[in-house]
């Protein structure tokens, strides 16, 4: 688990949870999800029950859908209108929270939670568990003083938590006309022809084949996987290939770079990779 601040700019018609919140798709938007989701905490607490201590607290999906070259400002505007029919259903998530944990539901693998504090209060930060599958949850707490965060991740699907605090910081110490970039997923590769069917065959054959068809299947929920399926074209993308090399190192013992799932997006070109 990581511990930072974080530096927000001042938007015109928009909150600082706001800004971070559009930041964090930004850069799921970067590591090229199309689609990003993330799940945010939002309080139900009324004030007749200030003081009250039980599950005040739900979990509920934001999507966007970045579009390559919005500037990043306007990304966060049309953020914010999604966010205004969340809100019609549970409470903007400020009020102030009562020390204490309570379980992840793990509604999307990336979560954001966010309070309110005073300059004194206190932080207990929500630890990884071993059980929660989420994989990545970021914590705020917006002080008088500034945002202090924590980002708690599974070591075993997000190995370089570093890197998006980095990528976090550098959006929102940009200019808010800075445009979205969106990572373009490489095309499909060509199906194996006939005159190719030899090294077909040793792929099939090949011991690491069974393995890495589990972890992605696993990883991806789908079932069967075949050798030349491309990652992208089953919903992959930056996360979830990151979810696959660790468990890939872990029970298998072997080392893949993300790029290469990036020039290699099948399960035959990753162990075509390993071999070489």
């Amino acid at each position: 688990m990581l511990e930072f601040s974080l530096d927000v700019p001042e938007a015109e018609g928009l909150t600082r949870f706001e800004v971070v919140l559009a930041a964090v798709h930004a850069v799921l938007a970067s590591y090229g999800n199309a689609a990003p989701v993330t799940a945010i905490d939002l309080s139900t607490r009324t004030p007749g029950q200030e003081g009250h201590i039980g599950p005040f607290v739900t979990e509920l999906p934001v999507f966007s859908a970045p579009e390559h070259g919005t500037p990043f400002g306007r990304f966060a505007l049309a953020l914010r209108a999604e966010l205004r029919e969340v809100y019609r259903h549970r409470q903007v998530p400020l009020a102030r929270a009562i020390p204490g944990l309570r379980p992840h539901a793990a509604l999307a693998p990336v979560s954001v939670s966010y309070r309110r504090g005073g300059h004194d209060d206190r932080v207990e930060w929500l630890a990884f568990n071993q059980a929660v599958r989420g994989a990545l949850q970021l914590q705020l707490l917006d002080r008088p003083s500034g945002l202090v965060a924590s980002l708690r991740h599974d070591p075993d699907e997000l190995p370089d938590p570093g890197r998006v605090v980095a990528d976090l910081r550098s959006w929102l110490s940009g200019d808010l006309s800075r445009p979205l970039s969106t990572t373009q997923a490489p095309q499909p590769a060509p199906a194996p022809v006939a005159a190719d069917s030899g090294q077909e065959r040793r792929v099939e054959g090949d011991p690491l084949l069974a393995g890495i068809t589990a972890i992605w299947e696993e990883v991806l929920q789908l079932s069967p996987i075949e050798p030349y399926d491309d990652i992208f074209d089953l919903g992959g993308h930056s996360l979830t290939i990151t979810q696959i090399i660790a468990r890939m190192r872990k029970r298998l013992d072997v080392e893949v770079e993300l790029d290469d799932f990036f020039d290699n997006p099948t399960i035959a070109g990753v162990i075509g990779v390993i071999r070489r």
